[in-house]
């Protein structure tokens, strides 16, 4: 296993792909892109890492046909948005086009992504394979969810093992951690029905009761999360009250269970900076696709 030292991050660049804006409550807060959320939070976890200060994080608005020099940057990461990953929209193309030049043609860059940016990545760079993003049968999942982990990412993960639960046996070899994240999402990413034959070292990242991959992994490449690692209550109750209205077809009631759902003791800051570590290559990488080495 290899683990970088933190003093090699220097000059860093990471790009913020921004694909929707925030609503208006939220944009006085934050300004009016998702990468306003983003920059402070990866901020904030690079000083709780005792990074230098010269990892430089920049929004573009890939909706506006903004992109960044993949030969100048060291990772991005696509944000939430109302859009599908099968949507039409003239933006999603060139997006996902610009996803699968940068994992062919520039290996050294890390792509992540959350939410829509999780399904849009997972669909480009998989759908050969046999994933797909679709509507959730089940509905929308909203709020603080129990994010049960893969196993297998303690090995990539520092600090992951402490969130394995305290009631699981000591002998028992498949207890996994547990990670509570906040959620807002009505589609969801479909492996197919043999997920192990993916190629390369993919491997879910985790899942919830209600939705079965919530984030895909390649070791020193992507990582994808459907949870708002980035999301506060804040934001997150702000968005559904603005965007799931009676108006709109949602009954009040269940929107206000939504909302009281996003209440409660998360995770985010740990997940915001496995993140960080990740795009910066500071995350452990093991040779030949097993993490146990």
């Amino acid at each position: 296993m290899h683990l970088p030292a933190a003093s090699t991050v220097s000059s860093r660049h990471i790009a913020i792909l921004d694909c929707e804006r925030n609503v208006p409550v939220v944009e006085e807060v934050y300004g009016p892109y998702f990468s306003g959320i983003f920059i402070p939070v990866l901020q904030g976890a690079a000083e709780r890492l005792r990074l230098p200060s010269s990892v430089k994080i920049s929004g573009y608005d890939v909706i506006a046909g903004q992109y960044p020099d993949p030969s100048k940057i060291d990772g991005f990461i696509v944000t939430g948005s109302m859009a599908g990953a099968y949507d039409t929209f003239p933006w999603i193309q060139p997006l996902a086009d610009f996803i699968k030049l940068v994992y062919k043609e520039y290996p050294h860059v890390r792509i992540s992504g959350v939410c829509f940016g999780h399904q849009i990545i997972c669909q480009t760079l998989c759908g050969e394979q046999g994933v797909l993003v679709e509507k959730h049968p089940g509905g929308f999942e909203f709020g603080l969810q129990t994010v049960v982990m893969n196993p297998k990412l303690t090995a990539y993960f520092p600090g992951l093992e402490r969130y394995i639960p305290a009631t699981a046996e000591p002998d028992n070899t498949s207890k996994a951690p547990q990670l509570h994240l906040q959620l807002g999402h009505g589609d969801h990413v479909v492996l197919p029905k043999a997920p192990q034959n993916l190629t390369g070292r993919w491997m879910s990242l985790g899942s919830t009761k209600h939705c079965h991959v919530q984030g895909l992994f390649e070791p020193g490449r992507v990582l994808t999360s459907q949870p708002h690692w980035e999301f506060d209550s804040f934001i997150m109750s702000e968005s559904i009250s603005y965007l799931f209205t009676p108006e709109r077809g949602f009954p009040q009631e269940e929107v206000d269970a939504w909302i009281e759902g996003t209440k409660g003791k998360h995770d985010s800051l740990m997940m915001q900076e496995w993140i960080l570590r990740f795009l910066l290559g500071l995350l452990p990488d093991c040779e030949d696709g097993d993490p146990t080495k």
